[in-house]
């Protein structure tokens, strides 16, 4: 109601008992989710309100301060080619619910495979030897 106000030339003063999404894993870290943990549980309805959400912050309430974060995800030894298989169709079915809520790509970018030398350069704490080359 305080942005449909503010938007009509209304002065409005939003006052809430706690930081905004306060209780949620945004409480914490102040990092929108992607919703993949309720994606991943079977909750849809719950995962596809989060892309909902989320793509509105980054197009309409918050763009000015709502901004995706590269995420790597390293395919080295330790993970099966199965679990690795897993993640990317849950990574894959994120992009579906962003694309449902209507999310432009230039405000999300859909998930990548990156090469060894990609994933190094946006992470250089990772061990190089056993990084996955991509398909």
């Amino acid at each position: 109601m305080a942005l449909d106000a503010a938007t009509r030339g209304l002065t409005v003063v939003a006052v809430d008992a706690h930081d905004l999404a306060f209780g949620t894993s945004r409480w914490s870290s102040k990092l929108e989710h992607r919703g993949l943990r309720y994606l991943a549980n079977g909750q849809l309805r719950v995962a596809r309100e989060c892309a909902v959400e989320r793509g509105i912050l980054l197009t309409r309430t918050a763009p000015h301060s709502v901004h995706p974060l590269p995420m790597v995800l390293p395919l080295g030894p330790m993970v099966a080619p199965e679990q690795g298989a897993i993640g990317a169709v849950g990574l894959r079915l994120g992009d579906a619910l962003r694309v449902g809520a209507h999310t432009p790509r230039g405000a999300l970018p859909a998930p990548r495979r990156l090469s060894p030398a990609e994933a190094l350069e946006l992470a250089p704490e990772l061990h190089r030897q056993g990084l996955r080359p991509r398909d």
